[in-house]
């Protein structure tokens, strides 16, 4: 019992962190797109 909860709990966390990881990296691409994309328009001749 002991030697499989150790290991799914450490998947789990990894996963949990990776979940996390990527929807922080979605809003992060939603907020700096934008700005992004203005400062590429606004450079345009």
């Amino acid at each position: 019992m002991t030697v499989y909860s150790v290991p799914s709990k450490l998947v789990l966390l990894c996963s949990f962190c990776f979940a996390e990881l990527r929807v922080g990296l979605d809003h992060l691409i939603d907020i700096y797109f934008p700005t992004f994309s203005l400062i590429i328009f606004s450079a345009l001749p």
